[in-house]
């Protein structure tokens, strides 16, 4: 319900030029005024506060005899009776509509420090009229962050997520996560900032990190930091993880092997199998076993999920990235029988995968994309993939090793998520 105050009325003996918000008001004398029956009164009818803006809902109560001819709020951290053009204080003119109410934000609002307000009206007369004096103050918040669980973890690394619940109103700086063999670990650890994070309405903002060359087997600790522009440092949750033992790839000749040596193609051939083997073994946590056939009618190199897998004549697909490849295929992609449950119109239903994707791209934006026989981005399904590398929203190029590791941790994710193969 709407109140009516006490008035604090003042003459204006300076002619006002004022037509809309950012317009000079000459207010630099007032005399005080008792004909009180004539004048408008305006009120703050409400003040609330979100982030660092305060939201100020005012009303005019009675136009008068006067009438008003402009409305607004004038406010001030120092001044405790602001008045327009007083010391330290500001306003902003405000329109009212046909019910006589007017409201303004209040932006960019010091944490912590108490602001006085009032609500104003120019009558006809170029009287000005204030309400009572307001106040209001925004108290620190903290952001709010999490640490997810850490669910695609192999041999020799791990991707490490976190979420923003809210991002708090003191300004973020930074954020991403650090990680420790010991509890609770913290910035004087290891650790890495995260590259971006997606944002919704309400801030659930998620961010990954791909930690490398850690030690198989082995327990860590990781948590989720932020740092906000006070330089405070919010820490997520201790969520602890284990490496793996690592995956059990294997391959071997299976047929025509000695085509292969005569045209020159078996040691390239070895070479790609036991560089994707190393991958599969040590940045996934899945066991094959592959039969390599060397065939010189396959335009390429495919791979059947039996682990069938039949290399060309042709030398640029006689690599690690067609290698890998091929043993994804061998491991369900495009080829396992919920593959096409999982990959629904063109991308990826599952988590797992999605946030290795983001993590090992180092972008948030990505949207884990496929066919019924390929995904992208990481299926490396062009050597130029690996060779040029690719490139993420923000201009950031992944390429050569951490491509291949991508691939590898991508698909290690999708069967997390599900993907069958066996």
């Amino acid at each position: 319900m709407r109140r009516k105050l006490p008035l604090t009325i003042v003459f204006m003996s300076t002619l006002l030029a004022f037509a809309c918000s950012g317009d000079i008001i000459e207010d630099d004398s007032f005399t005080s005024r008792t004909e009180t029956g004539t004048l408008p009164e305006v009120d703050i009818v409400k003040i609330s506060t979100e982030g660092k803006s305060a939201n100020i809902e005012c009303a005019i109560i009675s136009e008068g005899t006067a009438g008003i001819k402009r409305t607004g709020i004038v406010y001030s951290k120092t001044n405790k009776k602001p008045i327009i053009k007083g010391e330290g204080c500001s306003y902003r003119a405000l329109i009212a509509d046909d019910e006589g109410n007017f409201k303004g934000s209040i932006t960019t609002v010091t944490v912590d420090a108490m602001y006085f307000i009032r609500a104003f009206a120019i009558s006809n007369n170029s009287d000005t009229i204030y309400s009572e004096v307001d106040s209001f103050k925004i108290t620190k918040q903290n952001p709010k962050i999490e640490t997810l669980p850490v669910e695609n973890r192999v041999k020799f690394g791990a991707i490490v997520c976190g979420r923003f619940i809210d991002a708090g109103n003191q300004g973020i700086k930074s954020w991403g996560c650090c990680i420790a063999k010991h509890a609770l670990p913290t910035l004087k650890d290891t650790f890495e900032a995260a590259a971006d994070t997606a944002k919704d309405e309400v801030y659930h903002g998620e961010f990954g990190i791909f930690f490398d060359n850690l030690t198989e087997n082995t327990m860590y600790h990781t948590r989720a930091y932020v740092i906000t522009e006070e330089k405070d440092t919010i820490y997520g949750e201790d969520r602890i993880f284990k490496t793996s033992k690592g995956g059990k790839f294997n391959w071997e000749w299976a047929s025509n092997y000695e085509g292969a040596v005569a045209d020159g193609a078996a040691e390239r051939i070895k070479v790609a199998m036991d560089s994707a083997k190393y991958y599969y073994d040590n940045y996934s946590n899945m066991e094959k076993r592959i039969y390599v056939e060397y065939n010189t009618g396959v335009p390429t190199a495919d791979c059947a999920i039996t682990g069938w897998m039949r290399f060309g004549s042709n030398s640029r697909y006689q690599w690690v990235g067609t290698a890998e490849h091929e043993c994804a295929h061998a491991l369900g992609v495009g080829t396992a029988s919920n593959w096409g449950s999982l990959m629904v119109n063109g991308s990826w239903k599952k988590s797992v995968a999605q946030r290795t994707q983001r993590a090992m791209l180092k972008d948030q934006q990505q949207v884990l994309k496929g066919d019924g026989t390929h995904f992208w981005n990481g299926g490396i399904n062009q050597r130029e993939e690996v060779t040029n590398g690719t490139t993420n929203s923000h201009g950031v190029v992944i390429k050569n090793e951490r491509m291949l590791k991508t691939n590898a941790l991508i698909v290690n994710g999708m069967r997390i998520d599900g993907l069958t193969s066996y």
